[in-house]
C-alpha cells in the first residue's frame, strides 16, 4: 500500500499532512458558508488519512513482529471505523445541538481513541523490544499516539527505524 511510503518520511512531512493542511484551509476559508463545507471535507479527509495510516502501521507492525490475533485485529478495525463515522454523524445529523448526546459521543470517541492508540503502541513496543532490544514506557508511547500532533515528532523516527523500506529484512 502507498501508505507504507509514509514510514520513511520526516516527522515534519507527516505533521503537515495530518494537521497542517486542515489548519491552513481553515485559516484561509473560515467565515464563508462555502468555506465551512470545504474545511469540514478537508478535516474529514485528514482524519481518514490519519486513521488509514494507523491501520497500515498496525498491520505492518503485526507482520513484522509475528503478532496475529484475528479477534483483536477485527475489534481494532471496527474501532477505527467508528472513529471515522462518529464525527460524520455528529455533523450530518445535527447532534451538536443536544449537549448530553454530544458529550457522550465525545467521551465514547476519546475512549475508542485511547484503545486504538494503546493497541498500536503495544505493537510498536513489542517490535522495538524484539528487534532493537530497547524497552520504553507503554504509557508514554500510548500518549504520543493519542496526542499525535505532538507525538508524531517522537514516534516517526522510531517507526522509520523499524519499518522504512530500506531496513526491511
Amino acid at each position: 500500500m502507498r501508505l507504507r511510503k509514509l514510514y520513511s518520511t520526516s516527522a515534519l512531512a507527516l505533521f503537515l499532512l495530518f494537521f497542517g493542511g486542515p489548519w491552513l484551509v481553515s485559516g484561509l476559508l473560515a467565515g464563508s458558508p462555502a468555506g465551512e463545507v470545504v474545511v469540514r471535507v478537508v478535516a474529514t479527509l485528514s482524519v481518514a488519512l490519519e486513521l488509514a495510516w494507523l491501520y497500515q502501521l498496525n498491520v505492518d507492525l503485526g507482520r513484522r513482529c509475528g503478532y496475529q490475533s484475528p479477534q483483536k485485529e477485527q475489534r481494532f478495525s471496527v474501532m477505527l471505523l467508528a472513529l471515522l463515522l462518529i464525527p460524520l454523524l455528529v455533523t450530518g445529523l445535527g447532534v451538536a445541538e443536544d449537549v448530553t448526546l454530544s458529550l457522550s459521543l465525545i467521551v465514547f470517541s476519546f475512549t475508542l481513541l485511547c484503545l486504538v492508540c494503546a493497541h498500536v503502541a503495544q505493537k510498536l513496543l513489542a517490535c522495538e523490544a524484539a528487534e532493537l532490544e530497547v524497552t520504553r514506557s507503554t504509557a508514554w508511547t500510548t500518549l504520543a499516539f493519542i496526542f499525535l500532533v505532538i507525538g508524531i515528532w517522537f514516534l516517526q523516527p522510531r517507526i522509520r527505524r523499524l519499518l522504512s523500506e530500506n531496513t526491511r529484512p
